[in-house]
């Protein structure tokens, strides 16, 4: 019994990062005008799927939502990784339905390299994440790992803040999101 959940939670933390690869972790502190700023923490994982298209990514993704990313956290670990649980509030509901609050779990502390940061406006593409195959968690991960993660700079702009999917393009407008929902 004990083998079987630890096979459990060993498997739930394997699909949610995308197969971690080296789960190795680093952290640096900078100073800035004096003030010590919090650690930037990264991960190594490897990704089940890559996407190549808004297109692709749309498909691969359960909801899709333009969010405010709240303040409101909560940091848990899964078989000796951190993961944070980001609570947003989708604005827009591009695909699928949500309700006025979402959470969306990802790989590391609040500090981790590609954590949503509070105060910002995303694009976010998410997949439901379930701890058991067949289980529902009521929360989302990041379609890609990181990939799935636009950040509004103005209007219905929004830039790419993952560098490890080159494929897709830098900066999407919301109308062309829209379009390649539609054409799925």
């Amino acid at each position: 019994m004990f083998a079987s959940k630890f096979a459990a939670v060993g498997a739930a933390a394997l699909v949610l990062t995308g197969l971690v690869g080296c789960a190795s972790s680093g952290a640096s502190a900078s100073t800035v005008a004096g003030s010590v700023e919090a650690p930037v923490e990264s991960y190594e994982v490897s990704r089940i799927m890559t996407y190549d298209t808004i297109a692709d990514l749309a498909a691969g993704s359960d909801l899709i939502v333009v969010a405010d990313i709240s303040e409101e956290f909560t940091e848990t670990e899964l078989d000796g990784l951190p993961f944070t649980d980001r609570v947003v509030h989708p604005s827009e509901v591009l695909k699928g339905s949500a309700t006025d609050q979402v959470t969306v779990m990802s790989v590391g502390t609040q500090h981790a390299e590609g954590a949503l940061q509070p105060g910002k406006k995303d694009l976010l593409f998410l997949t439901e994440y379930e701890f058991e195959p067949g289980v529902a968690t009521g929360k989302y991960a990041v379609t890609g790992v990181y990939a799935g993660v636009y950040e509004q700079t103005r209007g219905s702009e929004f830039i790419k803040l993952d560098p490890e999917s080159p494929e897709l393009p830098d900066v999407v407008l919301l109308e062309d999101v829209i379009a390649a929902i539609a054409d799925n």
